[in-house]
C-alpha cells in the first residue's frame, strides 16, 4: 500500500511538472497606450503581428493597458491605429514564459508638433516670448547692423 501511494505522488508529480514546461512554450506582449501628454488612450485596438502575418487584435482597458497572450516566441510587430493620432508600428521579441512591454505613444494628428507629417525641430525649443517655470527666457540681441 505503501508502494502504490509513492507512485500515485510521483505520477502527480510528472503530470504537474510536465504541464507547468508546457505551459510556458509561450509569451506575452503587454503594453500601455499613451498620449503625447501621457493621457491614458482606452478602448483602442492593438493588432500583434506574427512574422507568418498571422494577427491578434485587442483592446486596450480604461487604464490604456493591453495584453496578448499566448505567443509563440519570435519577432512581432505592434500595430496601435487611433482616430485622431499618427499611425504607431513598433517590433517586440516575444520569449517563452516571458512578458514583452510594449507602451507606445502615438502623437495627435494637426496638434503642435504636427506640421503635415513633417516633425517641426523648434518644437518645445525656448522664444524669447516664452516663460518657462516661472522663469523668463532670455531675449536674443540682434546682430549689429550696419545701415
Amino acid at each position: 500500500m505503501n508502494s502504490r501511494f509513492l507512485s500515485q505522488i510521483l505520477a502527480i508529480l510528472t503530470l504537474s511538472v510536465s504541464s507547468l514546461a508546457f505551459g510556458q512554450q509561450t509569451g506575452t506582449v503587454k503594453g500601455t497606450v499613451t498620449d503625447e501628454t501621457g493621457a491614458v488612450i482606452p478602448a483602442t485596438n492593438v493588432q500583434v503581428v506574427a512574422p507568418d502575418g498571422a494577427t491578434v487584435t485587442a483592446q486596450t482597458n480604461e487604464n490604456g493597458i493591453y495584453t496578448v497572450s499566448g505567443l509563440k516566441p519570435g519577432k512581432y510587430t505592434v500595430r496601435v491605429s487611433v482616430p485622431g493620432f499618427e499611425h504607431v508600428e513598433h517590433a517586440v521579441e516575444v520569449s517563452q514564459g516571458v512578458t514583452a512591454t510594449a507602451d507606445t505613444s502615438p502623437r495627435r494628428v494637426g496638434s503642435s508638433e504636427d506640421s503635415g507629417g513633417r516633425r517641426d525641430d523648434n518644437a518645445g525649443q525656448h522664444r524669447p516670448e516664452c516663460e518657462c517655470r516661472g522663469h523668463r527666457a532670455p531675449r536674443r540681441r540682434p546682430a549689429n547692423v550696419i545701415r
